[in-house]
């Protein structure tokens, strides 16, 4: 005879504590998701700015670079008025004295433009340059002048018989003592003068050249009186 089959077996009855916790958890997941999305709100925020600061750089035009600007080299560099300049040599001797109104520096051969110049130059073999005018340009090393309006000009070593040159435009280079103008110009030594519409003086050859027409007056040296 065939034995009964065996009843199931009822269910475990439920823990009244692991239910309890179950239903407090259930009802605190609102309240945490609540919280973590006020916490990271702010965070998601700076996320979304920043790459849609990444993605407006990345589409947006691309600017050439302009490039600075170069400072014309003709016009003056820096200015000066009523001024008293001095330059001198490496070893410390005295170049020159350059004075004026006003004064131009020029970048372009390191040039000085000077309203109501007034110059003393003294080059390496002692001589010594005076030069005066309206307007001058004067070369790096005061060297080189150029004179424009009322223009005096006199050069001479220690000792000797001064050569002297007045006129409205003429340029003078200290260096081979070569004088050129073109316009009415004067020169002068001693007591002889010398007038023409245009001249040039070379002092190394001791000659001077008269254009167009000229006047010349020569004498003789004041003889020293006899003893």
């Amino acid at each position: 005879m065939a034995e009964p089959a065996a009843a199931p077996l009822p269910p475990p009855a439920p823990d009244e504590r692991g239910a309890g916790r179950l239903g407090a958890a259930a009802r605190r997941w609102p309240s945490l998701l609540r919280e973590l999305w006020g916490a990271s709100l702010p965070l998601l925020l700076m996320a979304v700015l920043a790459a849609g600061s990444w993605w407006a750089v990345r589409v947006a035009p691309k600017q050439e670079r302009l490039a600075a600007p170069t400072p014309d080299a003709t016009e003056p560099d820096y200015a000066l008025e009523s001024f008293t300049l001095w330059r001198y040599a490496p070893d410390g001797a005295f170049v020159a004295e350059i004075r004026g109104e006003q004064l131009r520096h020029r970048p372009v051969g390191d040039t000085l433009e000077v309203d109501v110049l007034r110059l003393d130059h003294r080059g390496a073999d002692g001589r010594r340059t005076l030069a005066s005018a309206r307007q001058g340009w004067v070369g790096k090393g005061a060297e080189v002048v150029e004179l424009r309006g009322g223009a005096h000009l006199s050069s001479a070593l220690a000792g000797a018989e001064p050569v002297f040159f007045q006129g409205e435009h003429f340029r003078y280079d200290s260096r081979v003592q070569r004088l050129s103008g073109d316009q009415p110009i004067l020169a002068r030594q001693g007591r002889s003068e010398f007038r023409a519409q245009a001249l040039e003086y070379d002092g190394l050859a001791q000659r001077l050249t008269l254009k167009g027409p000229a006047r010349v007056v020569l004498m003789p040296e004041t003889a020293a009186p006899a003893r």
